[in-house]
């Protein structure tokens, strides 16, 4: 019974990845085209907001109720980042009314906005009008994996009421993390070593997280190749053996060598479901 109960929880948080997956591609597809629709042989001055009411649902059931709730999605210029943060997700709740304003803050830099407008200056230059497609699939280059990572917290977020962050060792990352932040303040070039060891120990809570655990192996299943090809192949795709996939995605999960072994255990399981899916899929099309 507790092997069924296992296996229904793996199930569940694979359908609940594929399907904020598809929500994230479909968030930039309406950007992208939000994006063309407001931009000049020049391209655009600014990233836009993207309101998720307006992203498509159809075919998706375990998101709807989030990207309709709805999720605002902002990008900010942020040139100067020296903690290096790519993205938050924050819920805040109106207590007048009840409703809770959920937003994701993707920053980007002033180079990430010149991808975009290169494509507008190629554009003029050959010719050619500018298709949505391709600009999405450089800000899915550019802001794919983070905005999966944001989205990930922001279903947890929904489906908990806001409790997803009080899981085990939430505690004690908040102490260690205050004790982080302050040193992270000082001149970095008179740390003592008690102090770099006391940044590792807080930035090793972080990703510890159960919550920045799930969102990491979202992020890890987007980025890591399931196919490659070689000659032995005659150079067509073929599914990778689990062995190297699992070798990819142990070196493409950040924080992956500070995680206990029964969570690798628990991760390993689920990029197995991931796995199978694909292999089944790719297989049954390529018959």
């Amino acid at each position: 019974m507790l092997r069924n109960l296992i296996r229904e929880i793996l199930l569940e948080n694979y359908n609940v990845n594929k399907e904020l997956e598809i929500g994230t591609n479909r968030i930039l597809d309406t950007l992208s085209k939000i994006i063309v629709a407001n931009s000049d042989d020049e391209g655009i001055n600014e990233i836009p907001d993207v309101d998720t009411s307006k992203v498509s649902t159809s075919d998706l059931t375990l998101i709807v109720d989030l990207l309709k709730k709805p999720i605002f999605v902002k990008f900010i210029l942020k040139n100067h980042n020296p903690k290096g943060v790519k993205g938050t997700f924050a819920r805040k709740t109106k207590y007048e009314d009840g409703y809770d304003d959920f937003t994701i803050k993707i920053h980007y830099t002033t180079h990430d906005l010149e991808q975009i407008n290169d494509i507008f200056n190629k554009s003029v230059e050959d010719g050619f009008d500018v298709d949505g497609s391709v600009i999405k699939f450089e800000l899915n280059k550019l802001f794919g994996s983070t905005m999966l990572h944001e989205l990930t917290h922001a279903y947890d977020s929904f489906r908990s009421n806001d409790n997803y962050r009080n899981g085990s060792g939430n505690e004690r990352y908040k102490a260690l993390a205050k004790e982080k932040d302050s040193l992270l303040d000082k001149d970095k070039s008179n740390y003592t070593p008690e102090e770099l060891e006391a940044i590792k120990r807080g930035h090793n809570a972080y990703l510890n997280l159960t919550h920045e655990i799930n969102a990491r192996f979202s992020q890890a299943i987007k980025d890591i190749h399931f196919t490659t090809v070689d000659d032995e192949h005659n150079w067509m795709p073929y599914v990778k053996p689990f062995k190297d996939l699992l070798y990819e995605f142990e070196i493409t999960f950040t924080g992956w060598d500070v995680l206990s072994n029964a969570m690798k255990r628990r991760l390993i399981k689920r990029l197995v479901l991931h796995y199978n899916d694909f292999k089944e899929e790719f297989e049954t099309k390529n018959i």
